[in-house]
């Protein structure tokens, strides 16, 4: 999704809204400790953190990124979608 948001900002400059939230994602996980390299001892711990960072930090972000997906959907479509649900109100539901 990435590399076609990337490509599309030329023509579409909402583009870059979504761009600036996959680079908070980047900067969430090249945050997290590595876990490959530890004891199976020490794993546990470490993929308990990880878990808790994503779920703290990346989930907004992801949740947020969906949210623009739907509105702009929505604006693509200029019109309620097909199942009935209206674009004010968008839900994961209303993806292809």
């Amino acid at each position: 999704m990435r590399r076609k948001c990337f490509e599309a900002r030329q023509f579409a400059p909402a583009c870059d809204e979504v761009l600036e939230l996959m680079g908070q994602l980047y900067v969430i996980e090249a945050d997290l400790p590595e876990w490959c390299a530890l004891s199976k001892e020490e794993r546990p711990a470490v993929l308990a953190q990880r878990r808790a960072t994503r779920q703290q930090h990346s989930a907004p972000v992801v949740e947020r990124t969906l949210q623009w997906a739907l509105a702009k959907r929505c604006e693509a479509l200029k019109r309620g979608p097909s199942d009935g649900t209206t674009c004010a109100t968008p839900t994961a539901a209303t993806l292809p």
